[in-house]
């Protein structure tokens, strides 16, 4: 299961991001500098994010900036099959992170096979 973070999630999504900080500095930032937003980016700054998390309870999460960048802590894998749904359109122009949860993204996304450095 994957749906978009919501305010009521907040919590969770921090104590989960704090839980996995060695590999969750971004997309912590993110989240205290610029919150959560209802459907949408938290603000208009561009490096706001949208966060998707994964299963009933946090079990991971995708973030994706204003800009496009991907943001991903997935401690435990997860079903990402949902995900191309579940982000309907965001756009998508790059990706930082742990190297393994980044190409699991990736390849949900389809983007696997796509250049990068």
């Amino acid at each position: 299961m994957i749906r978009e973070a919501s305010v009521a999630d907040r919590a969770a999504l921090e104590a989960f991001l704090l839980a996995h900080i060695d590999v969750a500095m971004f997309p912590m930032a993110n989240l205290r500098d610029h919150g959560i937003g209802a459907g949408g980016f938290g603000s208009e700054h561009p490096n706001a994010a949208r966060f998707w998390l994964l299963g009933p309870e946090v079990g991971g999460v995708v973030a994706v900036t204003r800009r496009g960048m991907i943001m991903a802590v997935l401690p435990s894998g997860g079903d990402l099959r949902g995900l191309v749904a579940a982000m309907g359109g965001v756009l998508v122009s790059g990706a930082g992170g742990e190297a393994v949860a980044t190409r699991r993204v990736l390849t949900a996304l389809g983007l696997d096979d796509v250049p990068m450095r």
